[in-house]
């Protein structure tokens, strides 16, 4: 575990969750898929912050993608996708729990020149507040309600 802004906020190591990356595409404009799921409960268990609990999720999907993102070389573009598994939804017309669905939290995109330039700084560059010039992050869904 290690502490980021503010003192009170714990989160997950980001080398802890590097076994839930997964490459969905390694050539071209390379695919990253992170599975935060175990994040986003640690987040909801703890009562992060939305805003603490955001960049938290975005400085370790920085790691992340420089981690992984290091290790595609033939790639013009690199993505990572962050998203999580919902929780079921009861339907009411059919009585039941509807499957699961996924929702897609953000995505970060580089280049792999950038990546190796500047990657190792993004993680803690996001803790500091502040958006790395290099790294695009678009928030694309939202985490659930507490």
């Amino acid at each position: 575990m290690i502490a980021s802004s503010p003192p009170s906020v714990i989160v997950q190591a980001p080398s802890a969750a590097a076994d839930q990356v997964i490459v969905a595409k390694a050539n071209g404009d390379a695919i990253l898929i992170w599975d935060a799921g175990s994040v986003v409960a640690n987040i909801l268990r703890d009562k992060t912050p939305i805003d603490a609990a955001m960049r938290s999720i975005e400085s370790q999907a920085a790691n992340l993608l420089f981690l992984k993102g290091s290790q595609l070389p033939n790639a013009s573009s690199i993505s990572l996708r962050v998203v999580y598994p919902r929780k079921p939804e009861f339907n009411p017309q059919y009585g039941v729990e509807l499957s699961t669905t996924v929702e897609r939290l953000m995505s970060l995109k580089t280049t792999p020149a950038l990546l190796t330039q500047n990657g190792k700084t993004w993680a803690a560059t996001i803790n500091e507040g502040r958006s790395p010039r290099d790294l695009t992050v678009t928030v694309t869904g939202q985490l659930p309600q507490k």
